[in-house]
């Protein structure tokens, strides 16, 4: 860490990190170009926040905190309408082969039992399985200890398998 500038070390991040943070923001808004522009603007704030010269030990849980934080604002100001609204009047995408589609619609089927769950599960399932995150990130991100976010996965995977019996 020493060797390498804030800089250097900003641009390694954001290659490494920079499309886990973009699926974390699509997968909650269903809107390609606000995600993208949700997600630079994550790592505008972030850089902001370094170039102060204030530490982050951990970049990965540090920018999807600075991302949920920018959900919950740009929440607030806006109420979009989902993915779910628009296929429910009959959108379909362009250029999408049918498989795609159909995987796609299985996994929004999926999520939208992850979105019945109460909201602290919900958001658990998404960090862990959606974001790919480490139990021990997702424990800095919501600041609960990490025995806390396992138990809220498991008892979030029960209620989800209870809900989801019926689609086997």
């Amino acid at each position: 860490m020493q060797d390498k500038s804030i800089q250097e070390e900003f641009l390694e991040a954001y290659d490494k990190y920079a499309d886990a943070v973009f699926r974390h923001i699509f997968f909650r808004l269903y809107d390609r170009e606000l995600a993208k522009d949700i997600m630079q603007e994550t790592f505008e704030k972030t850089w902001e926040y370094i170039s102060k010269g204030n530490g982050v030990e951990n970049m990965k849980a540090f920018l999807f905190r600075v991302a949920k934080n920018l959900l919950v604002s740009n929440v607030r100001k806006h109420k979009e309408q989902s993915l779910d609204v628009l296929m429910d009047g009959g959108f379909t995408p362009v250029g999408v082969n049918a498989e795609d589609w159909k995987i796609s619609i299985d996994c929004n089927i999926l999520l939208n039992y992850v979105d019945k769950l109460p909201k602290e599960y919900s958001e658990i399932i998404k960090l862990r399985y959606l974001d790919e995150l480490s139990p021990g990130e997702i424990s800095k991100i919501i600041k609960k200890s990490e025995n806390a976010v396992s138990v809220r996965i498991n008892r979030a995977l029960q209620k989800l398998k209870k809900t989801t019996k019926h689609l086997k």
